[in-house]
């Protein structure tokens, strides 16, 4: 299947749960792929025979399993990654905006640093207490789709 901004990864996780062998493949792959064999339509009927055609013939690798404890970190990770361009915005409008806004970014400001804080504690939980990477975690392949 290709990656759909994340509305993939409980398709795949039950998918692998129940024993089939899944890949998520970056869309652009998919459509680079479908080109080349000269289908240009797109459709969600093309779309599914173009899949299982480029699984045939490409043969990209199936993951072994999902894990959650591995996912969890990949997912507070981009969170966080979210959070901070967010956080650096709001502080240059605060400063070259007018007085009128600057009470509504302050506390839009206030907030996400706040999320942050709640992110960076949820990371810090996720991985207390255990040194470089737990057994639980290190064998678990990621979806990063």
């Amino acid at each position: 299947m290709e990656a759909t901004g994340g509305y993939e990864k409980a398709a795949a996780e039950k998918l692998i749960q129940a024993g089939y062998a899944t890949s998520i493949i970056n869309p652009r792959m998919g459509r680079r792929f479908a080109q080349a064999i000269g289908q240009l339509a797109k459709t969600d009927k093309i779309d599914s025979q173009v899949l299982a055609l480029y699984a045939q013939k490409i043969e990209p690798k199936a993951k072994a399993k999902f894990c959650k404890n591995n996912q969890l970190l990949v997912d507070i990770k981009a969170r966080r990654s979210q959070l901070l361009p967010m956080i650096g915005m709001e502080r240059s409008r605060l400063e070259t905006g007018s007085t009128d806004v600057k009470k509504s970014l302050a506390k839009s400001l206030k907030y996400l640093k706040k999320e942050l804080k709640q992110v960076d504690k949820d990371l810090q939980e996720s991985i207390k207490g255990i040194p470089n990477m737990p057994p639980k975690i290190s064998s678990c392949k990621v979806f990063v789709g």
